[in-house]
Order: C-alpha cells, then sequence, then structure tokens
C-alpha cells in the first residue's frame, strides 16, 4: 500500500498555500471539522471495511442490523435530538471517506452531518398488516447500502406501532461499528434523552486502538503456525466446498437450554477456560464429525480495544485465524485444552491482520483467503443496558 506519512512533514507554510490554491479552484471540501492540520487516522480494519465496500457500492454486505421494540411514552423529536448528541460526542458518527490521489482513503470529519432518521406511523393499520408493514420497512432499511463518501454511517427508523410501543430500526456500517460500539451508544443515547446537556458537553476522540504488546513478537508468534497450512475444509452438501459466488446466505436458528449453558460454564471453570473455548471446542468437534478433517482453519473475529476506547464507538475489529486439530478416540476434554491453549495464544497476539497472514502463507490463486475464512465461529456479548430511560424499557 502506498506510504503517505510524508504528507506530515510538510510545512506550515507550504499547507497553508496548498489550502489557498484549492480555495482559488472552488475545491476546498464542505464544512470539516477542524484537527489541527492532521487527518484523521484509519485503522487497518477500517481501511479492509472500505475496500470491500468499495468493490459493491451497491451491497449491503456490511451493514449490521438490528431491531429494539420499545414500551413507554416516547417522546420521538426527543430521542432524535439525542441521536443527534450522541453524534456530536463521537466523531465517528460524522465522518465520510474521501479518495486521495494515493488511492488511499482518507476519513473527513463533517460538522454538519448527522445520522439518517425516517419516522413511521403504522398505528392505524390492523394486525397483520400492520406486522408486513414493519417487515417490509425493515427490509428495505437494512438492505439499503451506505455511500461511504457523503452518508453518515448509521441510520435509524421509528416505527410507531401504537400508544405505547415504538420499534426502532438501527442500520451501521461496519466501517464505524463493532459489537463494542453497542453499550456506549446506548449509555449515551439514554443519557441524552434524559439529560441532553450531560453528552453535548464532551466529545470523544477519534482513537485508533494500540493493543499492549510487541508487533514483532506477535508475528514471530504466526510464523510458525501458517506455515504449510492444511488443504481447504471439504463441507458436505452440494455447494459446502464451492468458492461463494454471492454474498446471500441461508440462517438456521437453535437455542441453548439453559442447562447446556451453565453445564458449558461449569465445565470451563473446572479446565481453566471460559465458555467461549468450550463452545469453539464444541464448534470443531461439530465440524470434524460432518468433514472427517483431523486438521482445518477457522476464522475468529476479535476486538483489540485498547485503553480508551471503552467508552468510543468504532470499529476496532480484526480476525484471526485459529488452526483446529480434533482427532478420532480424542475426549472432549483434551480437544478443550488445545483449543484452550490455542484460543490464548492466538488472541494475546491478535493484533497482526488478516492480509499479512495471507501474504505469509502465500495461499494458491485458487482458494486465496477464502481458504482461511471458509468456516468462522464468533460470540456475541450483550448489547450493554440498552435504551433505558425511566418509564421505558
Amino acid at each position: 500500500m502506498t506510504d503517505t506519512t510524508g504528507l506530515d512533514t510538510l510545512d506550515a507554510q507550504r499547507l497553508e498555500l496548498l489550502r489557498r490554491r484549492i480555495a482559488e479552484r472552488g475545491l476546498a471540501r464542505p464544512s470539516v471539522a477542524d484537527d489541527g492540520g492532521r487527518r484523521p487516522a484509519i485503522s487497518d480494519g477500517q481501511r479492509r471495511m472500505w475496500f470491500v465496500q468499495s468493490l459493491d457500492p451497491n451491497g449491503a454486505l456490511l451493514n449490521i442490523c438490528v431491531s429494539y421494540r420499545v414500551s413507554g411514552d416516547v417522546d420521538v423529536t426527543r430521542l432524535r435530538q439525542a441521536v443527534d448528541a450522541v453524534a456530536l460526542r463521537h466523531p465517528v458518527l460524522r465522518t465520510t471517506y474521501e479518495t486521495g490521489s494515493d488511492g488511499d482513503p482518507h476519513p473527513v470529519v463533517r460538522d454538519d452531518l448527522r445520522p439518517d432518521w425516517a419516522e413511521h406511523d403504522l398505528s392505524g393499520l390492523a394486525g397483520q398488516a400492520r406486522q408486513l408493514r414493519l417487515e417490509v420497512l425493515a427490509q428495505r432499511q437494512f438492505r439499503q447500502p451506505f455511500d461511504l463518501t457523503k452518508d453518515s454511517p448509521l441510520r435509524i427508523a421509528a416505527a410507531r406501532l401504537g400508544a405505547g410501543e415504538l420499534v426502532l430500526l438501527f442500520t451501521a456500517h461496519h466501517i464505524a461499528w463493532d459489537d463494542g460500539s453497542w453499550a456506549p451508544f446506548f449509555a449515551d443515547l439514554t443519557r441524552a434523552y434524559t439529560d441532553p446537556d450531560s453528552v453535548a458537553t464532551g466529545q470523544t476522540s477519534v482513537a485508533i486502538a494500540a493493543g499492549a504488546g510487541n508487533l514483532d513478537d506477535d508475528l514471530a508468534y504466526w510464523r510458525p503456525l501458517i506455515t504449510d497450512l492444511p488443504e481447504p475444509l471439504e463441507l458436505p452438501g452440494p455447494n459446502g466446498s464451492l468458492v461463494p459466488s454471492t454474498f446471500r446466505a441461508q440462517r438456521a436458528v437453535t437455542r441453548l437450554s439453559a442447562g447446556t449453558v451453565e453445564r458449558a460454564a461449569a465445565l470451563a471453570r473446572e479446565t481453566g477456560a471460559t465458555p467461549y473455548m468450550v463452545l469453539m471446542a464444541g464448534f470443531a468437534a461439530v465440524v470434524h464429525r460432518y468433514t472427517h478433517s483431523t486438521d482445518f482453519l477457522v476464522a475468529v473475529p476479535v476486538l483489540n480495544r485498547g485503553g480508551g476506547t471503552e467508552n468510543a464507538i468504532g470499529y476496532y475489529g480484526n480476525t484471526v485465524v485459529m488452526r483446529m486439530r480434533p482427532r478420532p478416540r480424542q475426549t472432549f476434554r483434551e480437544l478443550l485444552t488445545e483449543t484452550r491453549d490455542s484460543a490464548v495464544g492466538a488472541l494475546a497476539h491478535s493484533r497482526v491482520d488478516l492480509e499479512w497472514l495471507v501474504r505469509a502463507s502465500n495461499p494458491d490463486r485458487r482458494h486465496g483467503a477464502e481458504r482461511m475464512t471458509r468456516v468462522s465461529f464468533g460470540l456475541r456479548e450483550p448489547d450493554g443496558g440498552g435504551f433505558t430511560p425511566p418509564g421505558i424499557r
């Protein structure tokens, strides 16, 4: 990728001359937040998201879509003002992305940009008609792509179903959102709705999480693990081994009983693992059962939220690859021990980008990165407390 760090070495006079020439030619940017003469930073993860979106500008693959049913006397106008206050606090919600002459994306924080907002009153419709209309609105909202050059990466639709009943449809672009963004978003939204001045007075910085540790140590950890990679996993079914030609997929839902969850937690305590590691070992056992593979890769999404990002909205994610090696006649506890040790190492060295792993492993042209991401395992944390002002649930 082109190195643009030399731009930062321009002295103040040359920068001022450049600004004047741009202004004289009518090429000055629209209202943009003052960043002290420096471009806002963009992380490697955000750059990946921008690249994927640029491959399919009309696609909604990176849309994060969530619906919330809210009960209580919600003042919709006040709620919209609270959303704007949250956007003022978190510049990433007012950021667009321009492509420079070097072809790289550059974030631009805009003072006048706010999340898109829409309101729909469905209270006059009968029950079935109201539900069908809500589903149409949700599909339209969730499938609409973001234009990263001009849109806020967050949009919200509020659908009134009846007195004291509201459905909120949230759509966020992954370039500005990860699973760790829900808790600070809802916390700030609740505060801004309850006390508007409590959020508007502060502003979080656009921070790039820099986890502790040495990158050279991380690279040294991964190098031996990505040598002599296994063949791509042969999944069962007519389409199991085909390289996907579309992003459209099916969804199957199975609920784990409370007893199963408790047994997983108890086993984690007994073996010095976590419930996440227990479930991942179970996932590896299922893959082994249906494929008979004893050596395969599992892509694992992780959050690299360092100090100072706990209350920030943004994308601080990465993808690491774990190598699973279940064996016939192996006990589940043995598989869990291996999974635990692999997970501890992978998560401790998760700052290495997936692109580096792909380049370093030199996968053949037939499979590329898909070889590493054919199967994936993730576990979502709760979305925080949600939108919970007094009298609203």
